[in-house]
């Protein structure tokens, strides 16, 4: 059974990467010089949990061990934990000292992005075709809310998307109008929603996954073709090469704008606020 911390961590570490690299700059709370933080734009249901390793680690080996890093090994933890499949995740990142919330969402892709916005939005990151259809996967689990998923449903429903599938979700999401934007919903309703597996593939070629940025991975576009509904199909039928492929871009993702010791930086004594905290 997957335990109630996995989809969350995994989600903070995911959201941070690609909102602004690998610096745990999310995690900084507001202060008196800067009291617009990225946590403050971004609720994230992994801090407290992160905040709770970083203090255990602290007792053991002060100032060793980043919270850049604790997010990395929490991620690919949480993946251990909900997908049963390990793999080493490097370490030596630095923690940042900026954090802006006007960065947050330039970096983060919209549920609502068709293919090629999410292909150039990849590629700033250094993510390529493969890198977008592998780490989609992660849609095979966890949470997400009702306003993410209404666009495609009301007032008509997308034609992309299984109506039957439709139908059901429209039980859990009113319209708009209606409220409920913050109803939790599961990323995966057709297997069990707390496993990180291969089947968001089959959910994807069978209309009934919830963002448009999924279901357009079977779109083409003039410079990849069908490349990406090819893989699609590809990681649905092969679960464990897809599980390979995961760890590989999960590294590849946990390497991005990666503070090291020739940058500026430091390994905060807590995550929430960096050591020369005003």
């Amino acid at each position: 059974m997957t335990p109630p911390w996995a989809p969350p961590l995994f989600a903070s570490s995911s959201t941070i990467a690609l909102s602004g690299g690998c610096d745990a700059s999310i995690l900084l709370d507001p202060t008196t010089s800067n009291p617009q933080t990225e946590k403050t734009t971004i609720p994230l249901r992994g801090y407290d949990a992160v905040n709770k390793i970083k203090a255990a680690v602290e007792a053991v080996c002060s100032r060793v061990v980043s919270c850049a890093d604790i997010l990395a090994f929490a991620a690919r933890d949480s993946i251990v934990a909900s997908g049963g499949f390990n793999f080493h995740m490097p370490s030596g990142r630095l923690d940042g000292f900026r954090s802006i919330a006007d960065e947050v969402f330039q970096g983060i892709p919209s549920p609502a992005f068709q293919l090629q916005e999410l292909l150039d939005n990849f590629a700033t990151k250094g993510l390529n075709a493969e890198d977008l259809v592998v780490l989609s996967g992660a849609h095979s689990f966890g949470l997400t809310h009702c306003n993410f998923v209404t666009p495609r449903l009301y007032p008509t429903v997308d034609p992309t998307m299984n109506a039957t599938f439709a139908a059901a979700l429209k039980k859990v999401c009113p319209p708009p109008r209606n409220g409920g934007g913050f109803i939790s919903v599961s990323n995966n309703r057709v297997t069990d929603p707390n496993k990180l597996s291969n089947q968001f593939y089959h959910n994807v070629a069978s209309g009934q996954v919830l963002f448009t940025s999924d279901q357009t991975l079977m779109d083409q576009t003039p410079t990849t073709g069908n490349k990406t509904a090819a893989m699609v199909t590809d990681n649905a039928a092969n679960p464990i090469a897809w599980m390979a492929r995961f760890a590989g871009a999960m590294v590849k993702m946990g390497g991005i704008e990666v503070l090291t010791r020739t940058d500026p930086g430091e390994v905060r004594k807590v995550c929430f606020a960096t050591n020369n905290a005003s």
